[in-house]
Order: structure tokens, then sequence, then C-alpha cells
């Protein structure tokens, strides 16, 4: 997960690991801090953009896939993995070629949807949310509802 761009507190709260714990794998396997910041908590960003709307139908997908047959804890890891392997450009290779996998970018930033907002949009989906979006797609509404505040809070 760490190498998947998973800050800290989303490896803790993935896995059940202690934060301290998740902070210490974090600096062992990626030689420094894990970032802090805000965590994700706003749906509309997902559509402002038709890049970001067919990552996040990919992601869902997979997700939706990967929950059907694994654990929760290993789930949604899988299913980035493979999001990310997918949408790994050529062209964008120096964000990857170093690691050998380009599952494994440079930074979160070498993703169009990073793992920690990835994991906020695939615990906040659900069928019926889904139909709702469609059908305010369909009435000329394309607003999603924002979050009053974040699932899991600001990565200390």
């Amino acid at each position: 997960m760490v190498r998947l761009g998973a800050r800290a507190c989303v490896v803790s709260q993935i896995t059940g690991l202690s934060q301290l714990d998740a902070r210490t794998i974090w600096r062992e396997v990626m030689g420094d801090s894990s970032p802090s910041g805000q965590q994700p908590n706003d749906l509309m960003w997902y559509v402002k953009t038709p890049q970001r709307r067919s990552h996040a139908a990919l992601l869902v997908r997979l997700y939706d896939h990967a929950s059907r047959t694994l654990p929760e804890y290993a789930a949604y890891a899988h299913a980035f993995y493979h999001y990310a392997r997918v949408t790994a450009s050529p062209s964008q290779s120096d964000s990857w070629r170093s690691s050998g996998d380009p599952a494994f970018r440079a930074s979160e930033r070498d993703y169009v949807i990073p793992f920690s907002r990835g994991y906020f949009l695939c615990q906040s989906y659900t069928d019926d949310t889904l139909m709702g979006w469609q059908a305010q797609m369909r009435a000329g509404h394309p607003s999603l509802p924002k979050m009053s505040r974040s699932i899991h809070g600001p990565c200390r």
C-alpha cells in the first residue's frame, strides 16, 4: 500500500495497524515521512473532468469485483494496484521506471486518482449513489453531494 502512495493514516484505517506502526512502515519503505493533510471529502472532484470520470468508473468497478472475493483489508489495495497498472502511460515511464512496476509511481501526483482519493471514492460508493448520480446527469443537474467532512479526518 505504501509503495502505491497510500498515506500512513489510510494504511492504518485499512489494515487496523496503529498510526505509529503505519508511519514506521512508511518511513522504512519510502525513506521519508508520510505526507499529512486533509483527507478527500468532495465527490464532485471525481466528475470534474472526463478523465477523472473514466478513471473513477474503472477503479470502482475493480474494487467492486475485488470486494466480492477478497477480505476487506485486501480488496481496495488489490483494486488500486490493478487500476495503477492499467492506467500507467509509457510516455510517463519516468515516474515508475526505477521501481520496475508501473503500479508503483514516484509520487501520488503521478496518478490521476491517488490512493487516498480512490479509497474515499470506493468507501463512499453504493449502487444507490450511482443511481442518484445518473438521474441527476439525465436531468441536467450533474452535481454530487459534498460530504460535510472527510470520512476519516485529516492525516497527521
